[in-house]
Formats: structure tokens, C-alpha cells, sequence
């Protein structure tokens, strides 16, 4: 993030290695959960053959494995582009795919599904030239989802092995 090594650089780090240090016992006081389907979802695309799953977040990469291992849910992931990589959720998909790719053995992108809850998951795929499939479990509504373009849209993830047909149709 920084090009060279100064003070600036130095204090930075220092914070995010103490965010990380209270970010385990701050989670274990908070009711996390997984939402209904998604871990069934996620094995389902892990089981068929040809399926990649890459993670792209704004979290930080050590953030987003403390946060999903507990629940089960950072191993379904092979590669993925994090905070740490860029603040630009489009950059973060690329990285991800890139990194996925490779990852993956280079078997090269064929078709990219970019799965999130918000239009700017949606303007990400389009700007990385994947598919989007969006799921109303945020703060957006099916219908917002749909108008920013999304190719696919579900209320969430309970019908899981529709959301699953749909991707591996």
C-alpha cells in the first residue's frame, strides 16, 4: 500500500497487526452465524468438477480468515483479492481472479460468477467482464439488485440447490 518505508508506513502496520490481535476476542463476544444455504452452497460448488471458489473482500486477508474460519467457511476458498491488495472493489475482483487462476493450476478464467449482496458487487462483475448473481441479504432489495444489473438475483440462499443449478447451469 505504501511505496516506500517511512513513519506513515511503519504506524500503519503497527495498528493492523493490533486490529488482528483484538479481532479474535472481539468476534468470539459477537452472535455471528452463517445464513441458511450458504455453507451448503459453497460444497456444492466445491464438489462439481471445473469449480474454482476464489474470495474477494474489502477485509484485510488475516481479517477475513479470522472472521469465516470459525463458521467453517475460509477453507472453501482457494485464492482471493483482499483489502490489503486495493480500496477498489473492481481491482479486488481482478486480483481474485487472478489469483484464482493461478491458483487453480492455470486453467484460465472460462466464466466468472461474482456473488454479493450490494450494486457495487454487481459493477464489480460487469467491470471484470464476469457474471453477477446477487442475493438480497443486505441492505438492498431484490428489485435494487436487479435494476444495477445483476444477471442473477435470490431473496438468499434457504433454496440453496436452485442457487446451485442456476451456477452450474
Amino acid at each position: 500500500m505504501f511505496p516506500q518505508e517511512t513513519t506513515c508506513h511503519r504506524h500503519f502496520f503497527r495498528g493492523l497487526a493490533a486490529y488482528h490481535s483484538i479481532l479474535p476476542s472481539t468476534l468470539a463476544e459477537s452472535e455471528g452465524y452463517v445464513l441458511p444455504g450458504v455453507r451448503e452452497l459453497l460444497a456444492g460448488l466445491r464438489a462439481a468438477p471445473g469449480v474454482f471458489l476464489g474470495l474477494a473482500t474489502g477485509n484485510f486477508h488475516e481479517a477475513a480468515r479470522l472472521k469465516l474460519a470459525p463458521f467453517g467457511l475460509y477453507d472453501f476458498f482457494l485464492a482471493g483479492g483482499y483489502g490489503d491488495d486495493s480500496e477498489d472493489r473492481a481491482e479486488l475482483v481482478a486480483i481474485a481472479i487472478e489469483r484464482l487462476a493461478e491458483a487453480g493450476g492455470g486453467h484460465g478464467r472460462r466464466e466468472v460468477y461474482v456473488i454479493g449482496d450490494t450494486p457495487l458487487d454487481v459493477a464489480a462483475a460487469q467491470a471484470n467482464g464476469a457474471r453477477s448473481l446477487a442475493v438480497a441479504t443486505g441492505f438492498f432489495s431484490a428489485d435494487e439488485l436487479a435494476a444495477a444489473g445483476a444477471g442473477l438475483v435470490f431473496p438468499n440462499f434457504s433454496s440453496w440447490q436452485a442457487v446451485l443449478d442456476a451456477l452450474l447451469a
